[in-house]
């Protein structure tokens, strides 16, 4: 009799085990499951915001781009200034007044989208680009380092006449967010293998929005624990 106690004593002792195994089980499944909903929501997210800043310049912009020598860049959500003829002259740093008369109708839109969505932009930047060429007799490394300061010159010409129309209110969110970089022949443009001087030599405006990147490498990184 008394083994029998013992036996039942076991299986007791058994089956209490077996309801903490399965309930420590549904636990770390909800856990799992839970945390996995939460990096496709992130994923989700940082898609939405991608997707609603996109259709705000192609609802603004679509109608203008091409009167202006512009294009919409999707994978970098930049508007892209491409005829050279229309931005400077060559070799000068100086803002030609046909891109002036352009900024004058580009900006306060532009600006007006940011502030529409700015809870999803961290940063904007603009950027100058240049072909690759100087002249004749300049080699590859100068002419990058003459086109260099082409370009940064550029660029912080575009900014300040963009801040000189732009209001008070827009004037100190352009100080604190908006940088102007000037990157000489860094990103050439290639047309069948071959560099595109023309398009290469452009002016930017690019979204940079707020990035999630850091919480969803945490939130993987905590899956891959489990």
């Amino acid at each position: 009799m008394k083994q029998d106690d013992n036996a039942i004593a076991t299986a007791d002792l058994f089956a209490g085990l077996m309801i903490v195994f399965l309930f420590i089980a549904v636990v770390f499944m909800q856990n799992s499951q839970a945390e996995t909903e939460s990096v496709r929501d992130l994923v989700e997210f940082n898609e939405n915001q991608e997707s609603v800043l996109l259709n705000a310049l192609e609802e603004e912009f679509s109608n203008d781009l091409q009167r202006w020598g512009a294009v919409l860049d999707p994978n970098n959500l930049s508007i892209r200034f491409e005829n050279p003829q229309i931005l400077f002259s060559n070799g000068s740093a100086i803002v030609n007044q046909h891109f002036k008369d352009i900024l004058d109708d580009f900006w306060p839109r532009y600006m007006r989208v940011v502030f529409e969505n700015k809870q999803m932009i961290d940063t904007l930047s603009i950027e100058g680009h240049t072909s690759s060429r100087w002249n004749t007799n300049t080699d590859a490394v100068e002419s990058y380092f003459l086109n260099m300061e082409l370009s940064q010159d550029r660029t912080r010409n575009v900014l300040r006449y963009c801040e000189s129309i732009s209001s008070e209110n827009q004037a100190g969110f352009i100080r604190r967010h908006i940088t102007a970089n000037g990157l000489s022949s860094s990103r050439i443009i290639y047309s069948r293998g071959f560099e595109d001087a023309s398009k290469s030599r452009r002016v930017e405006f690019v979204i940079n929005k707020k990035n999630n990147d850091e919480e969803l490498r945490e939130l993987i990184t905590t899956l891959g624990r489990g």
